[in-house]
């Protein structure tokens, strides 16, 4: 067991994570996704139901982004945590992220979650997210508040997001 330092961060929720090889098939990092939020309490205060159910139309959301914590196994005390990809293309709100179910604990293209079109209170779109390309594709639907997404996968597909 050993401990490795990254930037304080809030999350509720992790994405997936996999081991990291090298050319020759060595594993050298465990990387590990997640719905980062700012590195503060706020969204514990903005998830009161008094304060979803008076929404202004003020942008009160705190912003997230999914967070790509890259954890070295060379015996570095220090990882590092960034954006998987911009928070901008996906309205700076991300939680409740899905996978293929066939991909979990392995390396992995794509994401689903509840993203943000702002300005609002809740994430209030269905949000899918391509790690490579480092683009999202959001649904969105003036009044509807979207659950967590679950990927389920078309008999006999062969692509990861099919």
């Amino acid at each position: 067991v050993a401990s490795v330092e990254v930037p304080l961060f809030v999350t509720f929720h992790f994405i997936n994570a996999y081991e990291e090889k090298d050319e020759e098939g060595k594993v050298v990092a465990v990387i590990a996704d997640c719905c980062e939020h700012n590195a503060n309490a706020t969204i514990l205060d903005k998830l009161r139901l008094q304060e979803l159910r008076t929404f202004s139309g003020e942008d009160v959301l705190p912003d997230a982004r999914v967070g790509r914590f890259i954890i070295p196994l060379d015996g570095s005390p220090t990882g590092k945590l960034e954006a998987a990809l911009p928070p901008e293309e996906h309205g700076k709100g991300m939680d409740m992220c899905s996978v293929n179910p066939k991909f979990l604990g392995k390396p992995y293209r794509y994401a689903y979650a509840c993203g943000a079109e702002r300005p609002c209170n809740f994430p209030n779109t269905l949000t899918k997210i391509d790690l490579k390309e480092k683009i999202a594709k959001n649904w969105y639907d003036e009044g509807g508040v979207p659950s967590e997404p679950f990927f389920v996968g078309r008999p006999g597909a062969e692509a990861e997001d099919d």
